[in-house]
């Protein structure tokens, strides 16, 4: 009799450990390598959340980060009003030093679904009139828009100049997903910052009078941004979403 109970025991525990090994692969992240020429990629998933993309392998780990939910005082608001400063979730990289420099490069993904009927007043109003094609962004010229079309399907605007001052340099996308009446915007973004006295900082001020976009298009210095754009769309283009 003692072992009976000792065998339906046993199985009752490999039964309860199954079942939690199956529930656990549903929060798994898949990273499957990709050949590429120069770069080797990864491509990133995750059951829990929505994006899927590839990046670089030598960026890291994706890093998931709760966003912003108040919007930022007025004094520093210093990014273009399409950038999104309330938002839910953010796929990001840790910090990446350019060789040799203590400047860095930043990437990540920002994620938002926009609630028509609760608009807030941190630039809801302005990406709900895009979403809608409401208005067309190349009329805006402050904010220097582009519509663009990515491989995948997403579509929205590019903005390769987002910050109003000249201390850093800003390449990101607005990407809009309209769902069953929902509306989800997506935010890949890249940013340079130049650390104050790097190699990459003297060049610009010295060879291109401080001239951010001239600089990143032809300085011999910012050959490692030039790759991190090119690693960095390719990435964008990857993008795929699938609201939950």
């Amino acid at each position: 009799m003692k072992k009976i109970i000792y065998i339906i025991l046993t199985l009752a525990l490999v039964g309860i450990l199954f079942y939690y090994s199956i529930g656990s692969k549903k929060e798994e992240i898949v990273n499957s390598p990709i050949n590429d020429s120069e770069t080797e990629y990864v491509s990133y998933k995750n059951s829990k959340y929505s994006p899927e993309f590839i990046y670089p392998k030598s960026w890291g780990e994706v890093i998931i980060k709760e966003g912003y939910k108040i919007c930022p005082e007025e004094g520093v608001k210093y990014i273009t009003g399409d950038t999104l400063q309330v938002f839910d979730w953010e796929f990001a990289f840790n910090e990446m030093k350019l060789p040799g420099s203590e400047s860095i490069i930043q990437v990540g993904i920002r994620q938002y679904e926009l609630n028509p009927q609760k608009l807030n007043d941190c630039g809801d109003d302005f990406h709900l009139k895009i979403a809608r094609k409401e208005v067309i962004p190349e009329s805006l010229s402050s904010f220097m828009l582009n519509s663009v079309t990515l491989k995948s399907g997403l579509s929205g605007t590019y903005n390769k100049e987002a910050s109003r001052l000249n201390t850093e340099a800003r390449t990101q996308y607005a990407l809009f997903v309209l769902q069953n009446s929902r509306i989800y915007i997506l935010q890949p973004y890249m940013r340079f910052m130049p650390y104050f006295g790097s190699p990459e900082s003297k060049e610009m001020e010295q060879e291109f009078d401080g001239d951010m976009s001239n600089y990143i298009k032809n300085g011999k210095t910012a050959e490692n941004i030039r790759k991190y754009l090119e690693e960095f769309t390719k990435m964008t283009e990857s993008l795929k979403f699938s609201a939950k």
